[in-house]
């Protein structure tokens, strides 16, 4: 559950400050990844996320479940926050989660009751996975260092850096709390799918498919 709300905020935090939509996602107890459509990603960009994220958390947002009517859900802008509607066409009601202030979207998964049971976030690492396909890793933290906590206005919206390329570059971070800022290492690249892979969307809670990220 923890690692499901602190997704969502990472979800809300990206589309309200950066328009990004998801295209997949994947997680499992204490940690997980969502891909975005960027076109670059950096390591200032996910910093900054990271930041962006925590503070939310920080903030003690209720979350709160609703069932609407399939034709009521539809009237809410931006609901459905995939790429591609996940949504059967046979469903008449469509139940919802929100992070008060932050995300409000389709959802059939379970949540905690208030953001700062999540506790935090740290960015383990980010990718490429294809031309408008970027994935971020993340790992569930219990408590985080004022550094990670410093103010970052949600006005500013920094244009991530080039990384561009043929292949994908995967980037680690570590989590030692020896230092408050995160030590990075690249690895090699990996072979990138096609750009086509974008429209693809993913979405497992464990072993079972979830409707919805």
């Amino acid at each position: 559950m923890r690692t499901h709300t602190a997704l969502h905020a990472l979800c809300g935090v990206v589309w309200r400050d950066y328009g990004a939509l998801v295209t997949g996602g994947n997680m499992e107890p204490g940690a997980g990844r969502m891909d975005f459509e960027f076109e670059r990603m950096s390591g200032e960009l996910v910093d900054e996320i990271e930041a962006r994220v925590n503070l939310e958390l920080a903030a003690a947002r209720d979350v709160r479940v609703n069932v609407l009517p399939r034709d009521a859900a539809f009237a809410i802008p931006d609901l459905i926050r995939t790429k591609i509607n996940l949504l059967p066409p046979g469903i008449e009601e469509v139940r919802t989660i929100e992070i008060v202030g932050l995300d409000l979207q389709a959802d059939g998964g379970t949540h905690v009751a208030n953001t700062r049971e999540v506790g935090g976030i740290r960015v383990t690492g980010y990718e490429s996975k294809g031309r408008i396909n970027k994935r971020i890793r993340i790992a569930l933290v219990e408590s985080m260092s004022r550094t990670v906590f410093s103010a970052v206005p949600a006005s500013t919206r920094v244009e991530p850096a080039s990384t561009s390329g043929p292949t994908s570059t995967q980037t680690t971070r570590s989590l030692s709390a020896a230092s408050s800022e995160p030590r990075t290492q690249t690895m090699q690249p990996v072979s990138a799918p096609c750009a086509c892979a974008d429209s693809s969307v993913e979405s497992t809670y464990g072993d079972r498919p979830l409707a919805l990220t």
